[in-house]
């Protein structure tokens, strides 16, 4: 890597219900008060201005891998990703999957509120999605030559 580039190429990220008002600077007033906090989440129209919209187009140019976004349908920072945010990664022609996990809250991914066979199906989705996209596949490590004799 060149001096002064900060770009990494990797072959798949996935996201977790991405903090898209913290991303796309919509979010200019961190306060305590959750009305005035969460004005961007609950009228996003009136924050996607042209301003935000020509920084959100700058940064998704960057974007050079496929991105997986595990999403819940309960918070209503949904609106924000899947008006707004999503379709614009869409239309800078970027590689999007998008995995909605019916009744889930923002931070499901983390393990909160949820029971081990749901992690394991979302693991599943995870792999689906990245195991193709790999450059060099993972295998399996033989256990006996990791063990404490």
């Amino acid at each position: 890597m060149k001096a002064g580039n900060n770009r990494t190429s990797v072959s798949a990220a996935v996201a977790g219900e991405p903090a898209s008002i913290i991303f796309a600077g919509m979010l200019t007033k961190p306060s305590a008060d959750q009305a005035v906090r969460y004005e961007p989440i609950n009228d996003p129209a009136k924050f996607w201005t042209p301003a935000i919209v020509a920084k959100v187009q700058d940064k998704v140019s960057r974007f050079q891998t496929p991105l997986l976004v595990l999403h819940g349908d309960v918070h209503p920072l949904k609106h924000v990703n899947m008006d707004y945010i999503i379709p614009a990664i869409r239309d800078g022609g970027k590689t999007i999957e998008v995995k909605i996990y019916p009744g889930k809250d923002h931070g499901f991914y983390w393990g909160r509120r949820v029971d081990e066979a749901f992690v394991v199906a979302m693991i599943e989705d995870i792999h689906s999605f990245a195991v193709p996209l790999l450059k060099t596949k993972p295998v399996l490590i033989d256990q006996k030559f990791y063990s404490k004799k």
